[in-house]
Parts: structure tokens; sequence; C-alpha cells
């Protein structure tokens, strides 16, 4: 591990993060601004850049204006035509020259790693503290992230001429350069290990985040199953708990609907599907209207009816709450709900609106014919294993017990 600097009196170097890309993979627009834990997921990279840095930029292109609430200086690329990082490293260079008098180096993070270390800065400047001109890099498991990195400003002229002669890969530039690869050990985000650079590229990445940052909010992942009526949510609920049960993992289920369990006359025979849930092998399985809620165990009477909160974000939270312990929740029928959420499509289904047009929180699509132009995972409904794999790995649950 590389030695911490002794000097209390160090000076920060500013720092610049780099959002200049098109999120192709993620169906393009700011992918930043992303909600992330309730928050954008660049406010998650400014939380924890700002204190490392003497001042600090964004680098990004078209309009600042979308960025103001963000209360950071914003600069476009240093030319049209150098497509890629290296262009916002080389804008970087030429800012922290020109806006930061003095300054030997610039320190660059990309905008979509919300768990950087808050000593990632100091450790980088560690790493070249014998070599002060040279160039810091950040390595994870002997893996270079090469735009996490802290750059000589000297070094503006020499980079845009080897980028005029073709240069576009930063980790060829840094290693014609000599640069210091420094190994920087994982984050740690409730209370487990993370990759330090871990980045959102895809809609996937983006669900494994947020469901990282959910442990602080639930004591096991939460995931939705969403669609309109007959698309196929129970059946594919049903399937899964079966497969992830079969897997050896504890599957509980907490069923949203409008209209089971609304009926005073006989409330018990409108919670079948719920019912459905326990019969596949459901831990536990809850109900909830808009007016009443219950933990349903085993058969589906007697059920103990409590009384419903209209806030549903708050019936989510207590119903999480009152659930014994497992290792998935998957929540059937909220398509409100600010969770990571497959979406359910059916060729025969009344209603044809795509959830996932409207809704980030959308990271998968599973339907029974063929789904195009789409940044989302998508399956077959027939899949199920395939979809399994996926739930598995953006919940974290690690290899089959």
């Amino acid at each position: 591990m590389t030695a911490m600097p002794a000097n209390s009196a160090r000076v920060p170097p500013p720092g610049v993060i780099l959002a200049g890309g098109r999120s192709s993979r993620m169906g393009g627009g700011d992918k930043t601004l992303f909600d992330l834990g309730g928050r954008p997921l660049l406010a998650h990279v400014i939380a924890r850049l700002r204190p490392q840095v003497s001042h600090l930029a964004l680098n990004a292109n078209g309009a600042a204006s979308r960025f103001d609430a963000f209360g950071v200086e914003v600069i476009a690329d240093a030319a049209a035509d150098f497509p890629g990082p290296l262009a916002g490293i080389l804008a970087a260079m030429r800012w922290a020259h020109r806006s930061v008098p003095g300054a030997s180096h610039v320190f660059t993070v990309p905008g979509d790693t919300p768990f950087l270390p808050l000593d990632l800065a100091a450790r980088l400047e560690a790493a070249i503290a014998v070599r002060p001109g040279a160039i810091a890099v950040a390595a994870f498991q002997g893996q270079p992230n090469p735009v996490v990195g802290l750059w000589p400003v000297s070094l503006a002229e020499a980079l845009e001429a080897d980028m005029q002669a073709g240069a576009r890969s930063v980790i060829a530039w840094c290693r014609q350069r000599e640069a210091v690869f420094a190994e920087i050990p994982a984050s740690e985000c409730a209370g487990r290990s993370v990759d330090p650079f871990f980045n959102t590229n895809t809609p996937l990445d983006l669900a494994e985040a947020r469901l990282l940052l959910q442990r602080e909010r639930f004591a096991c992942p939460v995931i939705g199953v969403a669609g309109w009526k007959n698309s196929g949510k129970t059946t594919l609920v049903i399937r899964l708990v079966q497969e992830l049960t079969k897997r050896g993992y504890r599957i509980s289920t907490i069923k949203f609907s409008h209209h089971e369990g609304d009926d005073t006359r006989a409330p018990d025979a409108r919670v079948r599907d719920t019912a459905l849930h326990a019969a596949a092998g459901a831990l536990q399985v809850a109900f909830a209207s808009p007016q009443r809620w219950a933990i349903v165990e085993g058969g589906v009477t007697p059920v103990a009816w409590h009384e419903a909160t209209p806030d549903r974000s708050a019936m989510l939270d207590a119903l999480v709450g009152t659930m014994a312990p497992a290792d998935l929740i998957l929540v059937e029928g909220y398509k409100a709900a600010a969770i990571p959420k497959i979406e359910v499509r059916r060729s025969a289904q009344p209603d044809r609106r795509e959830l996932a047009d409207n809704d980030s929180y959308v990271f998968a699509v599973v339907a029974d014919h063929p789904v195009a132009d789409t940044s989302q995972w998508t399956a077959h409904a027939g899949n199920i294993e395939a979809i399994a794999d996926v739930l598995q790995h953006v919940a974290g649950l690690g290899a089959r017990p």
C-alpha cells in the first residue's frame, strides 16, 4: 500500500470531473443526472471529490445551464475534433493552468463513479512524491483506470500535439509518458467492499449501484417486477421465486394491488395471486392495497389485516421492515416505486405503453416477443435461468450457496 503524505500543510490539487461522453450505453442523455439514492449521480461524485481538491470544475459539452444546481464551473472539451477522454483531460489541464495559478497538476475522475475513496487525491500525490513531474494513474486489483489520474499541467502542449498526431487511448499515452500506476484499496458502501472505480455505464450498472446504496435503507436487496395489467408479472415472480429458491436463496415477496384485498365482504378471497407466491416457495409474502396490508404465510386464511397508509413509499419501507430476514425481496405491481425494476411485457396485454421509456429504474425488460431499440438488458420471458442470473448479479447475491 502506498504511504500517505506526512506533510499536514499539503495544498490539494484542483480537480475536474469528466462527463463529456455521450452515454450511449445508457440510451443517451446525461447519465450523471440519473437519481441514485435520492440525489443525482453527479452529486455523489462532487461530494466525494470536493474535500480533496482546492478548486473544482466539470468537463461537459452542450448547454452548461443544465448543471447550474451543482455550483461548479463547467468547461467544454478543448477541441471538437478530439473525441474521447483525452480531450477532457486536455481541457482539465488548460483550465487548471488558466484558473489556478501555480497548480502543478490537475486531478481528474469520471462523472459516473459514486464510490470514489475520500483520500484518492492524496494517494496519487504520494505515488509520485519522488517524481513530482510524473503522471499518477489509479489502479484497482492491478487494473488501471485511465481517467482517474493526476496530470502535470505542463504536459498540455505535448498532449495536444500527440492528439493531433492521432493519439486517442489514455492508457497508451500514459505508458508513453512513463506514468506511475498507484494501487488503490476498495471503498466501502453500507458495510460492503466496493470497487472504488465502480462506474455506471449501463442500466444494469446503475441498478447495481442503487442496490448497494439501498442497503442503507433496507436489510436486504429489494427489486421490483412491474408492468401493465395482464403483462405476466405474477407468472414471472412465481418462476423467479422457484428458480432462486432452488439455488438456495431465501426469497420473500410483496404484492401491491389496487384491487385485491379491498373486498370487505370476503377480503381473504381476494389474495389469490399472493397465495401463489407462497406456494412457489416464498419465505414470506406481504400484500398491500390502498386500504389495507397483511403478511400472508402459508395459506391465505386467516389473514390479519392492518390499515394502510396513503404514502406508498412509506408503506413499502414499513412492509420491508416488518418482514423476516431474506436474501432478496421481489415487489410485484408497484410501478412508481423508486427501486430497481424489471419491466414485464406481453404481446397480448391491452396497454402497450413501455415503462422503460420514462423510468430509469427499469434496468431489464422481459417479454414474450423480441424487444428492440432499448438500452435495458432484455430476455425472453421463458428464459428464467438467465433472468435469475441477472437478479443474482445486480443484487450482489454472489455464488450459489
